[in-house]
Formats: structure tokens, sequence, C-alpha cells
């Protein structure tokens, strides 16, 4: 039987990290609309590694997750529409940090219908 920590350093280089506390978590939107065709799916590139992903950030003190999900679409996406207030799933992701500090963050996601768009939005 394999180590728990050997285990895991197979699904993330920085298993050590996790056994240590060094999970961060996230809020995300998983915005969707329906159309003719069928259902779209709105992805963002991120600003420094061009990847595709979802809108995604920080939890707010003070704000439900889902209430910051929603804010985390319009602020990067410019969506805005009706958004679950339960979780539809979770992700992991290496994510760095300042000086290049690895730390696993786990994103809660929300789906949120997309109602309107716009083409100014803070991001």
């Amino acid at each position: 039987m394999e180590q728990p920590d050997r285990y895991f350093s197979k699904l993330t280089p920085y298993a050590y990290r996790v056994f240590q506390g060094d999970l961060v978590e996230q809020v995300g939107a998983l915005c969707y609309r329906k159309s003719l065709r069928g259902i779209e799916i709105l992805l963002i590139t991120t600003r420094e590694t061009k990847r595709w992903t979802i809108p995604k950030g920080w939890p707010v003190d003070g704000t439900k997750p889902y209430q910051a999900a929603e804010r985390e679409a319009w602020q990067e996406a410019g969506v805005r529409g009706k958004i679950r207030k339960k979780t539809f799933g979770h992700y992991r992701y290496s994510k760095y940090l300042k000086g290049d500090e690895p730390v696993t963050s786990v994103v809660g996601v929300y789906l949120l219908e997309v109602r309107r768009e716009r083409l100014q939005f803070p991001e």
C-alpha cells in the first residue's frame, strides 16, 4: 500500500503543502446560456498565462460565496444573470502566489445563467 503523501504527489507536485495546510479557497462562476445551438459556456483567459478558465477569485468577507462568484463573473467577464446558491462542484489547481510560492487552490463553482452581457466591465 502506498503512503498517502506519495499517492497525492501523483496528483499534484505540491502535495506536501496540502498536508501542511497550505490550501486556499476561491469561488468561480460557470457562466452559461441557452441558444438555438444548445448550451454555450463562457470562458475567459487569464492575464498572465493566457490560459482558458472560468471567472474566479477570492471570497469576500461579509458576502456569501455564491455572491462573490457572481461578482467575479461581472468583474472579469462583463456578464450578469441568475446565480444558483448551491455549489455545482469543485476543482483544484496549483496557484502561484507572489514570490512564485505554489499553493493548492480549491475552487467552489457556482452556475450562473447569463442574462445580460456588457462590452465594458471592470477588468
